[in-house]
């Protein structure tokens, strides 16, 4: 009978699996930096272990997100993801790695609608039907918000971290500011530093559907 698995704190189990590691491997971080960054404080050696650090989060050159979902927030310049937690966000983009941000910028120029949610159907596969619903209560909830279609953030990432050849990527030096105060997790591009990110800022909206569709057929 096999051994019942014991859990992990998130930082733990993230050095775990990268000191098990034949290979180096890929990150996708679609929320906040909190575990990485932590992960990292532990065991600075995992470094070595990671190939890159595929982010969805931050707003380069367009406004945020935090005070349109949240009016009560006064911030009109960072996005969720980074403003949850900028310390470590500001952290891990500091830290030597290879990172690869798929900001508002881009996720900001493919709307998602029933119609996509109608192709996903029609793979007939059962998790293209779930994507399908999902999708459509997701449009339902946000139609007061954006009434002409969905932002999928996180999905978009997901699809060019498959392949980077869907969005055209930029080097940029990103700076994520920590002080609290309405411009607090703002990520700027600062010029004439050393790059320490590529930016993919320019999708190519039709081949990115194209491939979530796909996905579910298969």
């Amino acid at each position: 009978m096999a051994e019942p698995v014991q859990p992990l704190p998130a930082a733990e189990l993230i050095i775990k699996v990268l000191d098990e590691s034949l290979s180096s491997v890929t990150l996708f971080v679609s929320g906040t930096h909190t575990n990485l960054a932590e992960a990292i404080r532990l065991a600075p050696n995992i470094k070595n272990k990671i190939a890159s650090v595929q982010v969805m989060g931050g707003a380069l050159y367009v406004p945020g997100i935090i005070e349109i979902e949240w009016p009560e927030i006064h911030n009109k310049f960072a996005e969720w993801n980074i403003w949850v937690d900028p310390y470590a966000a500001n952290e891990v983009f500091n830290a030597g790695l290879s990172m690869c941000i798929t900001p508002l910028d881009t996720t900001n120029q493919v709307v998602w609608t029933s119609d996509d949610a109608d192709k996903w159907e029609a793979s007939g596969t059962a998790e293209g039907k779930l994507a399908a619903e999902i999708l459509r209560g997701y449009l339902n909830y946000l139609v007061d918000l954006y009434p002409e279609g969905a932002f999928l953030w996180d999905l978009l990432a997901a699809i060019n971290t498959s392949d980077p050849d869907f969005c055209q990527g930029e080097e940029v030096h990103v700076q994520v500011l920590t002080d609290p105060g309405e411009e607090e997790g703002r990520t700027i591009v600062v010029e004439g530093k050393p790059p320490n990110a590529t930016a993919f800022l320019n999708p190519q909206v039709e081949a990115i559907k194209i491939q979530a569709a796909q996905v579910f057929r298969t």
